[in-house]
């Protein structure tokens, strides 16, 4: 018997509505049999009972009475064979402290080490110029300026004497550097009114040179600096 098939014509279109069985058969007889076998379904699970948690058993919980005849007397142990185990807290404590100490080591090492008025110490370059009193203190500097920039951005203040990038011993700039002017008055100029101006693409920081000029100061990287000093001086910050 051929499978019905329910005809709808929508306009010049034929709609073929057939069952899925009809597809099936279709299917079947166009698909060679090892194709086939790819479709075929599966053989069913084996039923298995479900279990039955209620009959698993249960350990047998018993008290700690029992065993407290293994545990160690304290009047009987030789409390000098115990070893005593550093809690966290007190292992950080302890490291910082170790931390601490040899920070301050280092700082009191470099510091001796440390002389302003020393023109072979590569990293102060402060007696690179001669008169501390007309000499400025340039940071913030970007570190392809030269001498000839620092020189050329500050000639707008007097006649500059010296100027000096300071440098590592692999010839890097450190970022900041010294202007020596001829004149004092030139350097106090410089001072009030070169602060924030703009060398290259940065604005730079002018100070006053007091490595040679200010008693007992040190550099921020020996444990000193500006504010190091006003807070010793009770100025604030």
């Amino acid at each position: 018997e051929q499978p019905k098939i329910q005809k709808s014509h929508v306009g010049s279109a034929t709609c073929v509505r057939a069952a899925p069985c009809v597809l099936a058969t279709m299917a079947a007889k166009a698909l060679p049999p090892h194709l086939l076998r790819l479709f075929a379904p599966r053989a069913p699970l084996e039923y298995k009972p479900p279990l039955d948690l209620r009959k698993k058993p249960q350990p047998a919980y018993t008290g700690v009475g029992a065993l407290v005849g293994l545990f160690e007397q304290p009047d009987a142990v030789d409390k000098r064979t115990l070893t005593y185990v550093e809690q966290t807290a007190e292992r950080r404590a302890r490291k910082a402290r170790e931390r601490a100490e040899r920070q301050r080591a280092r700082l009191e090492a470099a510091l001796k080490a440390w002389d302003p008025n020393d023109d072979t110490t590569p990293k102060s370059g402060v007696a690179k110029t001669r008169d501390a009193y007309k000499t400025i203190l340039v940071a913030r500097l970007a570190y392809d300026t030269d001498d000839d920039a620092l020189a050329e951005a500050f000639a707008s203040f007097g006649k500059v004497k010296k100027a000096v990038v300071v440098r590592n011993l692999d010839g890097k700039s450190r970022g900041y550097g010294f202007v020596e002017f001829a004149r004092e008055k030139d350097m106090r100029k410089a001072y009030k009114e070169g602060n924030e101006m703009r060398i290259g693409e940065r604005r730079v920081k002018v100070d006053v040179e007091r490595g040679r000029t200010v008693p007992e100061w040190k550099p921020r990287r020996l444990g000193g600096g500006e504010l190091a000093l006003r807070a010793r001086l009770g100025l604030g910050l």
